[in-house]
């Protein structure tokens, strides 16, 4: 009984004691982009190559995938577009090691 008093203790204790106010603000971004609310369960399966075809979809599409480990989209598409590449992980493909048959 008393290791479980204090055992209470203890985790009050910590939890009263990291609640308190910290000494240095967060770290602020000068300008930071606007963000453009959308649901993160929106995605789309299409090759996002062209400028134009991410900024026409930045709006409601948040990640995108294109049956390949990467892609060839412009370097800056996420601080442009807020979009995200989700990269298929397959170990072969691409690879020049034939897949399996199921």
């Amino acid at each position: 009984m008393t290791r479980y008093v204090m055992a209470v203790i203890l985790s009050i204790n910590f939890i009263v004691a990291g609640c308190g106010k910290k000494d240095s603000a967060p770290t602020q971004i000068e300008n930071p982009p606007d963000q453009i609310e959308k649901s993160s369960k929106r995605g789309i399966a299409y090759d996002l190559t062209d400028p134009a075809d991410l900024d026409t979809l930045k709006g409601g599409v948040c990640w995108w995938y294109n049956w390949y480990f990467q892609t060839n989209a412009a370097a800056d598409y996420y601080t442009r577009y807020q979009l995200e590449f989700v990269p298929i992980l397959c170990p072969c493909y691409g690879a020049g090691i034939p897949a399996r048959p199921i």
